[in-house]
């Protein structure tokens, strides 16, 4: 008997079976679920960032509204000249148009002054001294050069640049000019002490001349401090100390030790006859500055002594050569003569700014109502609104051939939306019956494709003719009847006014926090005094100044208005009765202050006291169209809660309770368009935000479902391959005991 040996037939190891490719199909046909899930969740993906991207166009829109939301999108003006080689003219939004004359007579020049010609520029010159140039200290060695002098002056920062003439052997000057122009700033130089080196280099004479008259009097120049020693301010390290006269009388100063303040007390105190001195405070571009004034029955004499006078800018010596004087421009406009130190203007015709380019000469300047710019403004929200109707467009398309759709036709969100915004957009403005009340009267309509387009000529003859209606169809607009009320802005929740408009009631007038003291101060002040001030104007930090013995009560007000602290938030002045008085710079409660003296309050110092003194500002209080509302300051705005006028603020500058008329209000498309887009993507109750939130939980949860399916299937997948390699470990098991039997056989048959 013989024993097949061919049975069940292996390709290879094991069972021969592609185990592996068995195993991928099984579980391909498995992950179907997950495949079709993935493809669900792209869709939504995809649905979601398209309305992420149609919420960034809204955003765009909403921009363009804000842009013509605002005055300034409707003030705007061009400038011309009719010779930019004589004069140019730029201009701002708050420029008015107008047609002006032009004629310049001279320019505005800096001063420039040279020293005698020296050997060289670079061998040392052996001088030594120190010297002032416009406040600021120059100190030269016996080793400088000219050139090295030039480069000290420089160095200084001085408002003055210092350059090198170099003509040859004997031909090398130093020449100074003024960083700026007019006669105001012609360059202040001054030997300092026993120095003699301006005039060895002859930049200086020896005569000297009062620098700045005044009626009867001179001027100093200004320090920044009027209670510091003037020789620190001055960086003077050196003596600085001399007996002047004034009228032939001698004082003796020690600019090392003395202010301003204390020099002018010891001018009177000199009682030259018919002489008095004072300290005057000069505020530029809001920055107060100190000088001294002299002036007498006539103006007085003075002879110096150490350059004593010179430095303080008392006196000046005159310069050895000037090369150009300093001298103010001088011009007329339309036939009114004027002066200026600059040759750019910017303080003759509000809004603009005029450069005076050429001497004798005249030209014509005009401004005119920007139609263009304007223009642009409007066609910057047409583009943005035609800007999302071009993006739904372009996602709803559907294939007649292939019924292929985008992934927005039919999308029920953006669909209400898109109607909700060109519903805002198109409407008529209420509020605005009789006049510019919608965007096709202006010229801008409404096509058959959805999109606007702009009647270039309509628009620009609205503009031209009725600018206000322009800015009321596109602006929220508050007009109010009385002089004492002022429109300042609205909100979402403030309603358009009936033609009668919402009645404005004042029942407490805004004020400013105001200390008197107790007692009027009647003499000078026997001793110092410190004040010190605190409370919210000052932001509940103490700010302290400290009156110098013998202040009268103007001495005082000067000294604290003076401040650079305590004057910027509060002025100082006094009564009828002579007592000082305290008052903050702003209205209402949270601009309060307290004040209290280090001495008891006296004729002889400020009356303010030891015991604190509180100054309680007032909000104003009343109600819009009878409906509550908030004073801040002179500010009152309409409550959350009061119907109609939520958020309307208005400036109130009454100075007593009573009726203030009406304030009619408009919202333009600008404010509506913001207000729709507002709600619609509000964070929670927008509907494009609901869509968004249901979209990504959508998302979310497919991501979760995805990963359970993941799960079971890398699960499936061990399993698979547990059983197939079970079958694999018996199916070697049986080819070993078929081996054995085989050869069993193989031997009884032998």
């Amino acid at each position: 008997m013989s024993l097949s040996t061919t049975g069940i037939n292996f390709s290879g190891l094991g069972s021969g079976i592609d185990t592996e490719s068995i195993i991928k199909q099984l579980i391909s046909l498995e992950a179907r679920p997950l495949t079709r899930l993935q493809s669900r969740q792209a869709q939504l993906q995809n649905q979601l960032s398209l309305y992420q991207q149609f919420g960034a166009k809204l955003t765009t829109l909403q921009a363009a509204g804000d842009a013509i939301n605002k005055a300034a999108a409707f003030n705007l003006v061009k400038s011309t000249t009719s010779d930019s080689t004589i004069a140019t003219i730029s201009t701002g939004s708050d420029a008015q148009p107008g047609v002006y004359t032009l004629d310049i007579t001279k320019l505005a020049q800096a001063q420039k002054i040279s020293s005698t010609g020296q050997t060289d520029s670079t061998t040392a010159l052996g001088l030594s001294g120190s010297f002032l140039v416009n406040g600021k200290l120059v100190q030269v060695t016996a080793a400088d050069s000219l050139s090295q002098i030039a480069s000290r002056i420089n160095s200084a920062d001085a408002h003055a640049v210092a350059s090198i003439v170099n003509g040859g052997p004997g031909k090398a000057y130093l020449t100074l000019t003024s960083s700026e122009t007019g006669a105001a700033s012609k360059l202040q130089i001054s030997n300092v002490g026993t120095s003699t080196l301006l005039n060895d280099l002859g930049v200086l004479t020896g005569t000297t001349a009062i620098r700045e008259f005044t009626t009867n009097g001179a001027y100093g120049r200004e320090f920044s401090d009027p209670t510091s020693a003037v020789g620190p301010l001055l960086q003077i390290t050196g003596a600085a100390t001399g007996t002047i006269q004034i009228n032939g009388t001698a004082v003796s100063l020690d600019l090392a030790t003395d202010s301003l303040t204390s020099i002018a007390q010891k001018i009177n105190e000199a009682a030259i006859p018919s002489v008095t001195a004072t300290v005057e405070t000069v505020t530029t571009d809001g920055v107060n500055s100190y000088r001294l004034k002299v002036i007498g029955s006539s103006t007085p004499t003075f002879v110096d002594n150490n350059h004593v006078l010179e430095n303080i800018g008392v006196l000046e010596a005159a310069s050895g050569t000037e090369l150009l004087a300093a001298q103010d421009a001088t011009y007329k406009l339309d036939g009114v003569s004027l002066t200026s130190a600059s040759n750019t203007i910017t303080s003759v015709i509000s809004g603009a700014t005029i450069t005076l380019l050429k001497e004798a000469s005249s030209a014509n300047l005009s401004i005119s109502r920007d139609a263009d710019a304007i223009k642009t403004g409007i066609k910057n929200f047409v583009d943005a609104y035609n800007s999302i109707r071009d993006f739904v467009s372009s996602n709803s398309t559907f294939d007649k051939d292939t019924f292929a759709a985008g992934p927005l036709l039919g999308d029920y969100t953006v669909t209400t939306n898109m109607d909700v915004i060109t519903a805002s957009i198109t409407g008529v403005v209420k509020g605005l019956e009789g006049k510019l009340n919608s965007l096709a009267v202006a010229g801008v309509s409404l096509g058959q494709d959805g999109k606007l387009s702009v009647d270039d000529g309509k628009l620009s003859d609205a503009i031209n003719s009725k600018l206000d209606q322009v800015k009321s169809l596109f602006m929220a607009v508050g007009t109010p009847t009385d002089p004492n009320v002022q429109f300042l802005s609205s909100s979402s929740k403030t309603k358009t006014s009936t033609s009668s408009g919402f009645p404005v009631v004042v029942t407490q007038a805004a004020t400013k926090a105001t200390a008197t003291s107790g007692v009027a101060q009647t003499g000078p002040s026997s001793d110092t005094e410190t004040l010190t001030f605190n409370g919210a104007l000052f932001g509940n930090t103490a700010a302290t100044i400290q009156l110098g013995a013998g202040n009268s009560v103007d001495d005082t007000i000067t000294a604290i208005n003076s401040h650079p602290t305590i004057g910027r938030l509060l002025t100082a002045s006094k009564d009828a009765d002579g007592k000082l008085v305290l008052t903050a710079s702003a209205y209402g409660s949270k601009k309060s202050f307290t004040v209290v003296s280090d001495k008891a309050a006296g004729a002889d110092n400020s009356g303010i006291g030891a015991t604190v003194v509180t100054a309680t500002g007032l909000n104003v209080a009343g109600t819009i169209n009878g409906a509550s509302a908030t004073g801040d300051g002179q500010v009152l705005t309409g409550d959350d809660s009061s119907p109609n006028v939520a958020g309307l603020a208005l400036l109130i500058t009454a100075t007593s309770a009573g009726t203030y008329g009406n304030i009619t209000f408009t919202k333009g498309l600008g404010a509506s368009i913001k207000d729709v887009i507002n709600s619609l993507t509000d964070p929670t109750t927008g509907s494009l935000t609901d869509q968004d939130k249901q979209l990504q939980t959508q998302i979310d949860q497919l991501t979760d479902d995805m990963k359970r399916i993941q799960d079971s299937l890398t699960q499936r997948e061990s399993a698979l391959r547990q059983q197939f390699s079970t079958m694999e470990t018996v199916v070697s098991q049986l080819r070993n005991q078929q081996a054995r039997i085989s050869a069993l056989f193989s031997g009884v048959t032998g």
